[in-house]
């Protein structure tokens, strides 16, 4: 469900009426973020679902595009088993070229060869032309159990898959090359770390912006936030006996999560309803790392501190996706350490005036 109130929403809204230029529309941020998906390895499954669907869709679908081409059921049969075959024969040329090409980049760099992944689609594009493969090794299979209109739309569908599959091997190639010349692989590298830098731009527009109205929402209900320093009472703390300990009386760690969505009308209602009164909170935002934001406000009963537990939205904390996040930004400062003693002063200009474009960033959104 859109949660039009929940508090990433309510902050997405007020960061698009200062910044619209940081964000896409809807349907570019749809390609964008399949784009996204289908460009890691893990992710191959999206590729063979989506071709699946599409032949799900043709032979269910009347479909007009696919009434273009009219072939005849003992012409399909024929036609079912060349067509898995002339694909498997492009694969097999296709990844000794790229094998090839790949061998021979301009830069050797771990970080370049992450990036031609990333740009060609190179994993996506295999797995797409496996799984046409693959659906037409399985129509060979059930030609006889199918019914002839179905089982024809079903190659019609493959072929024209077939035909995409020349297009996309294409675009692979293009791509591939770019990289065998040294300057487009620096622009490429140069736009990676831009582009870098406007996704930290919008993390940190977003913890901002949530920060803020989860102080003003909380504060406009009358309650303060929490001072650790004002409420710290030495004679309160709890005396521990540490004279005998047992191993398996450990405490478990608990697990911490990221803040993802805060229902914070939700909140300011709980706490409007609430018989406890002078009420404080601590700080809460989008992207916050913790352990219980349901304790977020002190002092609360345990009824509403239940109810509280439904306002939020946890997500996994996922290091290694916090450190995919910076890979241009590591290899550039790896980069001007090593040119600098290298005396490199050419490539050394280059790095410099891709983080002057950084600088320019952070002085046109006051960061």
């Amino acid at each position: 469900m859109f949660k039009k109130s929940w508090l990433r929403n309510r902050t997405h809204s007020e960061i698009k009426k200062n910044y619209n230029e940081l964000y896409k529309s809807r349907w570019k941020n749809l390609c964008f973020r399949f784009s996204e998906l289908i460009v890691e390895s893990k992710n191959w499954w999206i590729v063979i679902l989506t071709v699946l669907s599409i032949y799900i869709i043709s032979g269910l679908l009347n479909i007009n595009f696919l009434n273009i081409l009219e072939i005849k059921y003992e012409t399909a049969k024929i036609l079912v088993d060349q067509r898995a075959s002339n694909i498997a024969t492009i694969i097999s040329i296709t990844l000794v070229v790229v094998g090839f090409m790949i061998n021979n980049l301009a830069v050797k760099e771990p970080f370049a060869y992450r990036l031609l992944f990333k740009k060609s689609y190179l994993y996506p594009i295999i797995y797409f032309i496996l799984s046409v493969i693959g659906f037409f090794i399985i129509l060979s299979t059930l030609r006889d159990h199918l019914n002839e209109f179905l089982f024809v739309r079903l190659v019609l569908t493959g072929t024209y898959l077939a035909i995409v599959v020349l297009f996309v091997i294409g675009s692979l190639f293009a791509t591939i090359i770019k990289f065998s010349n040294k300057n487009e692989i620096k622009k490429l590298f140069r736009r990676e770390l831009t582009s870098e830098a406007y996704k930290h731009l919008k993390l940190h527009l977003l913890e901002k912006t949530s920060k803020q109205i989860f102080n003003d929402t909380l504060q406009s209900i009358g309650l303060k936030k929490y001072d650790f320093w004002n409420n710290f009472n030495i004679s309160n703390s709890t005396k521990v006996d540490v004279g005998y300990y047992d191993d398996k009386q450990q405490p478990k760690e608990v697990e911490r999560k990221v803040v993802y969505d805060i229902d914070i009308e939700g909140i300011a209602k709980i706490v409007k309803n609430s018989k406890t009164k002078d009420l404080s909170y601590k700080e809460l935002f989008i992207g916050d790392i913790t352990t219980s934001p349901h304790e977020s406000i002190i002092d609360l009963d345990e009824k509403s501190k239940n109810k509280l537990k439904k306002c939020f939205t946890l997500k996994k904390v996922r290091n290694k996706e916090s450190e995919n996040n910076n890979l241009a930004r590591t290899f550039f400062d790896e980069k001007i350490d090593e040119y600098s003693s290298n005396g490199n002063h050419k490539d050394l200009e280059d790095i410099l005036d891709a983080y002057y474009e950084l600088y320019e960033i952070e002085i046109k959104y006051q960061l």
